[in-house]
């Protein structure tokens, strides 16, 4: 086992080795180091607007940058008489209140679950009992079904080898 193991060992590091060793028809390697890093000079521009409104507008609006897809802004503050208020529209600016955003993802459940009642003393009267020493536990057949059970499978048996009879006659 050990030996089958050192050999797929070694196939995955030749396998992972080669393209870096093995020359394409114009005598360059399929692969080299710089194809696995990444174009940080690519990512410094990607990333620059948002740096630039994250330091040019401040924190609390660096949230109005960009929302993840599938999620909506929701907007949130409290009006002058002390009740919250919720809009996917930002409110006035003549508003001298602090507007909160908040991301919200449409396909979350926000409902809080039902809680199940603790069972009661003739809840668990009525319940299985555990059964005898030696069987395996749960039980997908009730030991006073087991009898029924065999008498079925006599009966698929029976008809069977009638069946098997039937065609060897032919």
């Amino acid at each position: 086992m050990k030996l089958y193991l050192k050999f797929l060992v070694c196939i995955l590091v030749i396998g992972l080795a080669a393209p870096f060793f093995l020359k394409r028809a114009d005598g360059r390697p399929w692969m080299d180091a710089g194809q696995l890093l990444p174009d940080l000079a690519a990512w410094r521009q990607a990333l620059q607007p948002y740096w630039r409104a994250l330091t040019e507008t401040g924190a609390s609006d660096a949230a109005e940058v960009a929302v993840p897809a599938g999620s909506q802004r929701v907007y949130k503050w409290r009006a002058a008489d002390g009740s919250w208020n919720y809009s996917d529209q930002r409110p006035d600016a003549s508003l001298d209140t602090e507007v909160q955003s908040v991301i919200v993802n449409p396909y979350t459940n926000l409902i809080k679950g039902i809680e199940l009642p603790s069972r009661s003393q003739n809840q668990t009267e009525n319940s299985v009992a555990a059964p005898p020493d030696g069987l395996p536990y749960p039980l997908s057949v009730q030991p006073s079904q087991i009898k029924t059970l065999l008498e079925d499978a006599r009966e698929v048996r029976q008809q069977s080898e009638q069946r098997q009879e039937l065609l060897e006659k032919i």
